[in-house]
């Protein structure tokens, strides 16, 4: 096994930069995941990492060595691509094996790991089949055992789910965590789906116009999001932005008025909003950070547009003078469509990011 080390790491094609200064470690045996938007960079990086791309600057490290000129043969990777890229003509053992067969692997020990590989993933039923044979799903399958199989140092992954119906997805992401648990394996996975994010990851790393924004587990990205692309970006449904003017109601007591209401943040970031008199910030409560109600850190008016009922639980959308807010409610809330409400949010629900789009509890960038 082995950690991945990228220091300083910039990609340009010509004048054009797509990956900016990042630094980033992958500890021995984490699944750590970039996220973000398409032409962040995430994939790009990953490229590198896997030698496909040359770095224009920094450093690359694989366990202790700088790989900046190793070619992706000797990196000591296997990646699993959004395409299968199966060989049509071969069986699914042909395919899962064929890499070890170039680097001259015995062919008794090539037909060990295959089976052990098709095992893990619960194929070997298919390995006598072709690709035309499969679905998409024991198709991916096949491309992972094809990556296992080489018992690398680093597993690489491009969104490798991302051909795979909604339902089907969800299954396999959940296998692929358990794979990755047993094989213990340090791998880097890029995906765009934040959901797929927060469930597989160790660690999560957002990027966005080549920059990483924040890095941390799912848990602390969610709680105390780095600046509001963060914080829009990871959720589902998004965060509820209000725009707003720090003002003080009373001495040392400093809250955000909006358009409609007044909101009350909680004491760490009071404290920080104490020294900002007049600037313009912008809230931000997650749907589940609201409750239908006057008490609370504000109140907002607003009427039910639309209700979205999900079996056990349901959202609704309520406009506002402050915008359409996304609003989480029990499966039994007594709400109806087209009916006034009264929204309240609890200090501690409360986030706020300043002029800079910064969490005002993250400090200087």
């Amino acid at each position: 096994m082995a950690r991945v080390a990228l220091n300083g790491v910039c990609k340009s094609y010509g004048d054009t930069p797509v990956v900016r200064d990042v630094t980033l470690e992958v500890s021995d045996g984490e699944l750590l995941v970039l996220v973000g938007p398409s032409g962040c960079g995430k994939t790009t990086t990953l490229r590198m990492v896997a030698g496909l791309e040359p770095i224009t600057s920094g450093d690359l490290f694989i366990g202790e060595r700088r790989v900046n000129d190793v070619p992706p043969r000797d990196r000591d990777i296997a990646m699993v691509f959004q395409s299968y890229a199966l060989y049509p003509h071969m069986t699914v053992a042909d395919n899962m094996g064929f890499g070890l067969k170039l680097r001259g692997v015995p062919r008794d020990e090539v037909a060990r790991r295959v089976t052990e590989a098709a095992r893990l993933l619960g194929i070997q039923e298919y390995l006598a089949r072709k690709p035309k044979a499969l679905s998409g799903g024991q198709r991916q399958r096949v491309a992972m055992g094809r990556a296992i199989v080489r018992d690398p140092a680093v597993f690489l992954f491009d969104e490798p789910l991302s051909n795979l119906d909604a339902k089907f997805r969800v299954t396999m992401r959940i296998e692929l965590k358990m794979l990755q648990r047993r094989l213990g394996t340090t791998t880097l996975y890029v995906t765009h789906d934040q959901t797929e994010a927060m469930t597989l990851a160790d660690r999560i790393a957002v990027m966005r116009g080549g920059v990483l924004r924040q890095v941390g587990t799912p848990q602390e990205v969610f709680d105390t999001p780095a600046d509001s692309f963060v914080a829009g970006f990871i959720g589902s449904p998004a965060m509820n932005f209000l725009k707003g003017r720090v003002e003080e109601d009373g001495p040392a007591r400093p809250v955000v008025r909006t358009r409609t209401t007044t909101v009350r943040p909680g004491e760490a970031q009071a404290r920080v909003l104490a020294g900002m008199p007049g600037a313009e910030v912008t809230v931000g409560i997650r749907p589940g950070g609201f409750t239908v109600g006057r008490e609370g850190a504000g109140v907002l008016l607003g009427r039910v547009e639309v209700l979205e009922h999900l079996g056990t639980e349901k959202y609704a959308y309520v406009r506002t003078e402050d915008g359409v807010l996304t609003v989480w409610l029990p499966r039994d809330a007594p709400v109806r469509e087209a009916e006034e409400v009264p929204l309240s949010v609890s200090p501690d629900q409360v986030h706020v990011f300043g002029p800079d789009g910064r969490n005002v509890l993250a400090g200087p960038g």
